[in-house]
This record gives C-alpha cells, structure tokens and sequence, in this order.
C-alpha cells in the first residue's frame, strides 16, 4: 500500500477510531493495527493524535518523570535546573537505547548528542541575565524539533544526522515490529523536547506580555497626559519615528514587532486657550481670556522607572501668539512659552511697543488660586488675617 494510501485509510478510520484515538490506549496497539492494516498506518496514527509524550494519554516512565519535574517547578531558577535535568535523562535514554544494535542504532546516538548538546546549551544560561537566558533557552532546543507534530514524512535533523521517524517499519500485519517500537520510542523522546521547549518560554512569554502592557500604558500615557496633539501634530510627530523607536529588518524593510513610545514631541501650529493674568484678580474666573496658537515648540520627559508609564521631568518651550480682548482695543501679542510640571505652562508675551504680560493655562490658574485660598483662609484661621494683604 502506498504512502498517501495509508493515509487515506487512515483518515477514513477516524471516526471508528474515535474513542481510541481520545484514549490512545498504547497498551493495545495490536488493534489499531489490525483495524489499519498495517503498522506504518498505526504509527502515523498515534503521531496525528499526539499520542507520546501527552501525560494524559502516554503512561510511560519517561512522561511520568517529565511532568512529574515540571509541575513541582514554581521559580524561574528550579524550572530551569529541572529543564536541563530532563534533557539529560532523555539523553541517556535515547543512549541507552542505541545498544540494542537494531538498525537504528546510529539514529539513537544522534538523538543522544542533540539532547546532550541542548542540555549544555540550556545549562549555560544559569549565570546569565534575564533577558540572556531567555535567547539561550530558545537556541537550546530547535524549534525544527516540533514539526513532528504536524510533518508527513516525521524526517528531523539531529546533530547532522537526518532522521526518518516514521520511515517504513517493514512488519507484517500480526506480528510483533521491533521496527515499530522503537520509532515510537524516537517519536516520545522528540516529542518531550518539543514539550520542554514551550516551558522555556513560560518566561519568556511572561516578559512579553510584561512588555505588551508597560508599551499599552506609555501609549494611554502618551495620548493623554503628554502635551495634546491635533492631527497635524500627530502626522508630524509620526513621521519623525525612526529606527530608534521602530526597528525593521534590513533585508525585507518589514517592521519588527510595535513602535516604542517616543519622550518628546514636536508642537506645531498649536491652538489653545489660556488666561491673562492680573494682579487684581482674586480667582481665576476674572482673569481675562485669551486665544493662543502655539506657532512652533517642543516637549519632552522621562518615564519614571524602566517598568513604570509614569511621566517625569516633563519640560518644554515654544513660541506662541496671544490674542487678548483689551479695554484699549484688541491686540495680538508674541512671546515665549514655557512648560512644565503636571500640564502646566505660562507665557510671557508682548504686543508691540506695549508691556510684557503673562498668560496661564486654565489648569495653571486654577491651580494657582486654589493654593493661594488655602494660605489666606490658614492665616485668617490664626487671627492674622492682615497677613493676607500680602497675597493681593
């Protein structure tokens, strides 16, 4: 029967096969074969199903050791030691196995030195940094080993050695296959190292996802607590993303992964309200209104902490028009604007041949009124209510 036969055949059997198929009864592979026809039919089977290596449907010593490690591995560190530990085990059992001088003997030493070689691979990781060890765990084992799961012909590399895993076993329909046997052995041992492979990324994948919602938060904090950007601005400041903050691949020019939060932005042809101050004011509602264009500026701060979304040091310039209804007539005036703090900026601005003038944010205002209430009302609470003179 040919390859693509056995497999027709095997797809046919499926639904018949159902329930042993959920329990992957191993213990009576007899029937599997008889009901196929032939053992290289079985073994593509118990491959489909993901039979070997599941600790829920393979009951052997190698799966139960495995899991058993696994499970008892909370910490970062006692995941790693008991990963490097499974490695060797599955080293000395493929070893173990090549001494039974089948045909296949070659084929086992080979599987024997890739998990030694990724055991040593794993095991140097110990003393490196987090983010080190992460690379070293995800070059320790190949992620080639994997595509036993899903390739046809189960044909994996190992230590230069091509290995066929589900190659003809040559048995007939009732007799025991030695041949059979051991290609499901080679198909358990990979398949655990495949398993292995997504515990090393628990980690990894932790990180990630640390990652995901630190750039989530900088790009909330960034829409709304850095300086608001209209359209235009946003355009701007798009374009001004390099490489920096939006690596690519040098051969494809495709993006890698998101763009990082930018800490400054440029302010352009910004419009805005603001508050003439006056020194006869006593609240920020009978300060005089002014329209302000923010002509061109920029801005910029820190992240508090490499782990945190939280703004510091937040500063900037720019140079803005105040347009201001005066008793004397209607004026424009021109001067530098400062940022700083929490959202706060002042102007000091100067029409011509008249006289500086500041002008403050509504939230500078407010803010400033606000504290100046609270003095006044603590020194009229201690009957030095004169010291309040001061302050007008």
């Amino acid at each position: 029967m040919s390859r693509a036969r056995r497999y027709l055949a095997a797809a046919l059997l499926a639904l018949p096969l159902a329930a042993w198929g959920q329990a992957c009864n191993l213990q009576d592979i007899e029937k599997l074969v008889q009901a196929l026809g032939s053992y290289d039919d079985a073994l593509i089977a118990i491959k489909e199903r993901r039979c070997l290596g599941d600790k829920e449907k393979d009951d052997h010593p190698l799966v139960q050791d495995f899991d058993k490690r696994i499970e008892a591995s909370n910490a970062a560190v006692e995941r790693h030691a008991n990963s490097v530990a499974i490695l060797e085990e599955l080293a000395r059992y493929a070893a173990e196995r090549s001494k039974d001088r089948a045909r296949t003997e070659e084929d086992w030493l080979a599987i024997a030195r890739a998990m030694e070689q990724s055991a040593r691979t794993l095991a140097q990781a110990a003393g490196l940094s987090q983010a080190e060890a992460i690379k070293s765990a995800e070059r320790a084992i190949p992620r080639s080993w994997e595509r036993i799961a899903t390739d046809t012909q189960g044909e994996l590399l190992f230590e230069g050695r091509r290995v066929r895993l589900l190659a003809p076993t040559g048995c007939a329909q009732r007799a025991p296959c030695q041949a059979f046997e051991i290609q499901r052995d080679m198909i358990r041992v990979v398949n655990l190292a495949a398993r292995l492979r997504d515990v090393t990324q628990r980690d990894s994948l932790a990180l990630h996802l640390a990652d995901a919602r630190l750039e989530l938060e900088r790009w909330d904090a960034y829409r709304s607590k850095a300086h608001h950007q209209y359209f235009w601005e946003v355009w701007a400041n798009g374009m001004r993303m390099g490489e920096d903050l939006c690596p690519t691949d040098p051969k494809t020019g495709i993006q890698i992964g998101f763009c990082k939060v930018p800490t400054d932005q440029w302010i352009i042809l910004h419009p805005d309200a603001g508050l003439r101050w006056s020194r006869h004011a006593s609240r920020s509602s009978e300060l005089r209104p002014a329209f302000l264009v923010e002509v061109l500026g920029y801005y910029r701060w820190d992240w508090r902490a490499p782990d945190s979304a939280a703004m510091t040091d937040r500063l900037g310039a720019s140079l803005v028009a105040a347009y201001t209804d005066e008793p004397a007539g209607e004026k424009w005036s021109w001067g530098p604007m400062i940022y700083f703090g929490d959202g706060y900026n002042v102007a000091a601005t100067r029409a011509g041949g008249g006289k500086w003038g500041l002008v403050l944010n509504v939230k500078l205002a407010d803010r400033y009124f606000e504290r100046r209430q609270k003095y006044t009302d603590y020194l009229k609470a201690l009957k030095k209510s004169e010291w309040g003179a001061l302050l007008d």
